[in-house]
């Protein structure tokens, strides 16, 4: 096996990152209550809520599914393997690199910040109730302009809810 370079290491994790990409052109909604509307328009920056604060112990979790995945699926390539056994100092079997994998995603919450919004194609009632309260303003754009805003600042993620 070729050794483990910091190139060949970035090389590796950019091309796992990939799968994540989305259509640029992709309409996208934030639904905010108006003092938050009017901190956004004062400080001319969105706001991020750290993972491990908001309400729903849930958000930023990783999905049950997700977790099945990890222990049921080959889900990482061998050069990943190599690269969290280096990273964590051993050699780590598929479940033991499943519940490691599990436990920084877990550590991650305390320095990871969110900004949630959801793809546009209708109004949303349910948002406006949820973060729109008594005077509530949406903001619209797509993942192009918003990547460009925060662009090697921030990774952006599409996640998909349902059954």
């Amino acid at each position: 096996m070729a050794k483990l370079t910091t190139e060949r290491i970035e090389e590796i994790m950019l091309k796992e990152l990939q799968k994540f990409e989305v259509d640029e052109e992709l309409k996208i909604c934030r639904y905010m209550n108006l003092p938050k509307f009017m901190s956004l328009l004062t400080n001319s920056s969105i706001f991020f809520t750290r993972a491990d604060k908001f309400e729903d112990p849930l958000e930023g979790e990783m999905p049950e599914a997700a977790k099945k995945e990890l222990f049921d699926k080959d889900f990482f390539n061998v050069d990943l393997y190599a690269i969290i056994s280096k990273f964590i100092g051993r050699e780590v079997t598929k479940v033991g690199l499943a519940e490691e994998t599990i436990n920084m995603y877990k550590s991650y919450k305390s320095t990871t910040f969110i900004s949630c919004w959801t793809s546009f194609q209708a109004e949303s009632y349910a948002l406006w109730k949820i973060y729109g309260e008594d005077y509530g303003v949406a903001i619209q754009t797509n993942i192009g302009k918003l990547k460009n805003l925060i662009e090697e600042k921030a990774f952006l993620y599409l996640l998909k809810f349902g059954l």
